[in-house]
């Protein structure tokens, strides 16, 4: 592809696993049916629980001794009432009990599937275990056809930026395409966090601003852009750390050229519930500008003065108008 779309040079080596983790990748989507609906032989229930990575023959028989326990003595009988005694002590989801009776799949490479969806703006990707480390996180299992045209070179570029606060990428080949994990908190991004309270104090919102400033630190220095500096793009995790989301399927676009599409048009691997020229640096009003560091900058500035004021710099009725306001207009001193 052309220069100026190939990502940046890099000496650093990416990693990819030598085995391929065989994995069941079709969409996984279930009926509103009772589990008892869906019964299955007990022995087959066992086997898919070990199958899919949740436990292992220890595992089984630990899990035995507790249905026990629980039933008063009575061993497990009927897949059933052991799924439903899993999912009441918290050992799977009721996603996972549906998939395990359906005979569903489960997993994506290393990965062992929690829900069908996460919440927007990772709606493209699936709550997820790493197995072979614990870790939780998300799971997207990118296709041969979100790879092509040299996207898969951005993500291993991406997968070789790391910082505390950036969202990190793992991948490795599955049977068709790569399953692509992202370690992240249970949270929620920014934007929803913020919810109807609409500003927070200076003190958060300078730990946000330093940690997504750290993030940008990462990415430049690696002649890496984000492009997309807004609050739907920062995952403040249960704790309170705040973590730049990104995009690692390609460049990044202009407010300009978004402009005239729909933002969650399926190109990107990540949801938008903003729109970016909320957060455009006066230079794009020229359409050919592309995304730099500095543009980077300045939507940090917007995002830190949404947060401490409640609102954004400047109001516009269509995206066009609101990259002319940043142009032409000077908010409100603060």
């Amino acid at each position: 592809f052309s220069d100026a779309a190939r990502p940046p040079a890099s000496n650093v080596r990416f990693r990819r696993p030598r085995s391929r983790i065989s994995s069941a990748i079709a969409p996984i989507s279930f009926p509103h049916t009772l589990l008892e609906n869906m019964p299955i032989a007990l022995g087959e229930f066992w086997k898919r629980l070990v199958d899919s990575g949740i436990t292992d023959a220890d595992g089984c028989r630990r899990i035995a001794s507790e249905f026990c326990d629980a039933s008063g003595g009575s061993p497990p009988s009927e897949s059933v009432p052991l799924a439903k005694h899993l999912i009441k002590s918290g050992q799977i989801t009721e996603f996972q009990a549906r998939a395990l009776l359906a005979g569903r799949g489960l997993r994506i490479g290393a990965c062992l599937i929690r829900s069908e969806k996460a919440a927007p703006p990772l709606g493209r990707w699936m709550p997820a275990t790493h197995l072979p480390s614990g870790e939780s996180g998300f799971v997207l299992h990118a296709s041969p056809d979100m790879l092509a045209g040299g996207r898969d070179q951005w993500l291993d570029a991406h997968a070789g930026v790391t910082a505390q606060s950036l969202q990190p990428f793992d991948s490795e080949p599955v049977d068709e395409g790569r399953a692509v994990f992202s370690k992240l908190p249970s949270g929620k991004c920014l934007s929803e966090a913020i919810g109807k309270k609409r500003t927070l104090n200076k003190r958060q919102a300078c730990e946000i601003g330093i940690a997504v400033s750290d993030a940008l630190d990462a990415m430049h220095a690696r002649g890496l852009v984000h492009g997309a500096v807004r609050a739907d793009r920062v995952w403040i995790g249960s704790s309170g750390q705040a973590v730049l989301l990104r995009d690692p399927s390609g460049p990044p676009q202009s407010p300009q050229h978004v402009a005239g599409q729909r933002e969650d048009s399926g190109e990107s691997w990540i949801d938008s519930t903003e729109a970016t020229a909320d957060y455009a640096a006066p230079e794009f009003a020229a359409a050919e500008t592309p995304c730099d560091p500095s543009t980077d900058i300045y939507s940090l500035g917007c995002l830190l003065y949404r947060l401490v004021v409640g609102k954004m710099p400047f109001a516009a009725a269509t995206p066009q108008q609101m990259i002319a306001a940043h142009v032409s207009q000077t908010p409100p001193e603060l």
